[in-house]
Formats: C-alpha cells, sequence, structure tokens
C-alpha cells in the first residue's frame, strides 16, 4: 500500500521533471532517475519519514529492511543532503 504522502510528493517532483531528466528550476541539480538505483517512490518515502519523524538512518534503514527494500544508511544520508532542500524549495513557492 503506498503512502499517500509520498504519493504526493512523488507527484510534484514528477511535474518538475522533464521526461530526459533535466529539471525545469535552473538551481536545482540534474536529476537522472536511469542512474538511481531505487525508484523515487522509495527514496520519497524515506525522505518524508526521515523529515517527519524523529528516525535517525539506521532506524530507518532496519525500518525499510523490514519491508523488503535494502538501502544502507549513508544512502539515506546522500538522499536527504540532494532532495531535503529541493523539496523545501517546492514547499516555500506553494506557500
Amino acid at each position: 500500500m503506498k503512502d499517500s504522502g509520498s504519493v504526493a510528493l512523488a507527484g510534484i517532483l514528477a511535474k518538475l521533471v522533464f521526461p530526459c531528466g533535466l529539471v525545469r528550476d535552473g538551481d536545482w541539480a540534474m536529476l537522472n532517475m536511469k542512474a538511481m538505483r531505487f525508484s523515487l517512490e522509495i527514496i520519497l518515502l524515506c525522505i518524508r519519514w526521515y523529515a517527519a519523524y524523529a528516525l535517525s538512518y539506521r532506524n530507518l534503514e532496519k525500518m525499510m529492511q523490514e519491508r523488503g527494500v535494502f538501502v544502507d544508511h549513508s544512502t539515506l544520508n546522500r538522499w536527504a543532503i540532494k532532495f531535503l532542500p529541493m523539496l523545501e524549495k517546492v514547499f516555500i513557492q506553494r506557500a
């Protein structure tokens, strides 16, 4: 079952991403989904849980392993560094 918040975040980013992988906003880095091992839904779910709840990367790693997704805590850290500023910028623009 998909988390409605993660689906909403995926929808926001999907509207911002061109099919070729470029992001509309010039301040954003290149977003090439072909080079990513995990789907955008998985990435956004992890980022949402990390931002919304007081979870450590290691706790989040264990939670994802329980759900059959094997991702390292350092990968979660890289995702947070890469995606949280993007999402913050989108949410500030929408507010």
